[in-house]
């Protein structure tokens, strides 16, 4: 059986182990990361630092979506489309006019029609 103080140098080995392989491997993931970057940092533009608002205003602009967009073709189909969207309401309001106007008419004809009824009942 091992003593007390045995233990916790044996503890205290392996994490000091430990502790060092992690510290060799982090510095030789860091080194060759930094020395990737570097090869590939001569094409790279930098930008001067600037507040938030301007990095943002750039990020937007380098990631526009609309600016490959033809604006003449689109603002065409947006007015074609609010044509047609009026044209088609036009359309129903014309239709419904002569719903109404000949719903007129066949009310009047049920008046004409009694008007000779009451006639001939009060004579």
């Amino acid at each position: 059986m091992l003593s007390k103080d045995l233990r916790s140098m044996n503890y205290n080995f392996i994490a000091q182990s430990t502790l060092l392989f992690s510290f060799v491997g982090l510095t030789q993931m860091i080194l060759s990361k930094l020395f990737i970057l570097s090869e590939n940092s001569e094409g790279v533009e930098v930008r001067e630092e600037g507040n938030f608002f301007e990095k943002l205003k750039i990020k937007l602009i380098d990631q526009n979506p609309l600016r490959k967009i033809n604006y003449s073709a689109f603002l065409r189909k947006l007015l074609k489309s609010i044509r047609l969207f009026f044209l088609k309401t036009d359309d129903k309001i014309f239709g419904w006019t002569q719903k109404l106007k000949e719903n007129e008419q066949k009310e009047k004809i049920k008046k004409e029609g009694d008007y000779w009824d009451r006639i001939k009942k009060d004579s």
